[in-house]
């Protein structure tokens, strides 16, 4: 599975590193995925633990574990942001989900999940696991898990629809180092050589499978969809300076934009997901454009740390 996530408190501008019969989910079921609503203020705060009578609040927790583990606790933040963003565009969409598909993606995590325990060396059953080592009830943490699994697939559907939506560049994507590795792939163009077979032979990364498949938004505008975007398919765009190194595009292919909402558009994207999986490169695509979309404030959560 894709992982929420991982950047969007630098994108933000905080500084530190960072680490969904078409039937569902109508309201129900992206009712049930969304997280836990917050806190009415007027109640008073929730506390993790009772010591001699007095509580330690939930605030000491999450401050403690911004100091001691920041890494996870940005990586949580944003896992429940990317999942909220998910949700509002399957609204938006109208996305439906069939039954079948959420009980088969549930069915693969906990299986996963199973696997991995019979590999320990003391193993343990999914329910002894989530007793014992978790001690919560099986049936909760499965619904949690379900919630993920819904979550999951809104948001691959998510981002697919916003690239039909946008219209698409399928390019592979070759880097080179170096004056000599540049004259050589130059040379080889000229002379009518493949992008892949020219990355085989020269590319300072990627060079076993001939440069990378990259799907680039219209929406995007920086250089690298630019440059997709000018190149005719079947022809090489490059070099652009990246990194210290040159790269050259090999456009594939030039997808159109689409209208229309999910009746429209889910039958092509479903499939699409089945031949090849969401990307990490599609969701940062994604991700930058929802950021742009919809305000995302995280000083609730910087206040309880004490930022």
């Amino acid at each position: 599975m894709l992982v929420l996530g991982g950047v969007l408190l630098s994108a933000l501008g905080v500084a530190g590193p960072v680490r969904g019969l078409n039937q569902a989910p109508q309201a129900a079921e992206r009712k049930e995925a969304r997280a836990a609503p917050p806190l009415d203020a007027a109640k008073p705060e929730i506390g993790v633990a009772k010591v001699g009578g007095r509580t330690i609040a939930t605030s000491a927790l999450l401050e403690r574990l911004w100091v001691r583990d920041n890494a996870l606790a940005r990586e949580m933040v944003e896992h429940l942001v990317f999942a909220e963003l998910a949700l509002l565009e399957a609204e938006r969409i109208g996305i439906a989900l069939e039954p079948e598909l959420v009980d088969a993606t549930l069915a693969r995590a906990k299986a996963a999940l199973e696997a991995k325990l019979q590999q320990s060396s003391r193993p343990l059953s999914f329910e002894e696991h989530v007793r014992r080592n978790l001690s919560m009830d099986p049936k909760r943490y499965e619904r949690a898990l379900r919630r993920d699994s819904i979550v999951q697939l809104l948001l691959e559907r998510c981002v697919r629809v916003w690239f039909e939506e946008q219209g698409s560049a399928r390019v592979r994507a070759a880097e080179f180092e170096g004056e000599e590795a540049l004259a050589a792939v130059q040379r080889g163009l000229a002379a009518g050589q493949s992008l892949e077979a020219l990355s085989r032979a020269h590319a300072a990364r990627d060079a076993q499978t001939g440069g990378r498949m990259l799907d680039l938004a219209r929406a995007e505008s920086n250089d690298l969809a630019r440059l997709a975007f000018a190149t005719k398919p079947g022809s090489v765009g490059g070099p652009l300076s990246f990194e210290g190194r040159q790269l050259f595009l090999e456009v594939q292919s030039i997808q159109a934009p689409k209208t229309g909402d999910w009746e429209a558009l889910g039958a092509s994207v479903g499939a699409g997901l089945q031949e090849r999986p969401l990307t990490e490169f599609e969701f940062a695509q994604w991700r930058d454009a929802m950021l742009r979309r919809y305000p995302v404030d995280l000083s609730p959560m910087l206040d309880l740390v004490g930022d």
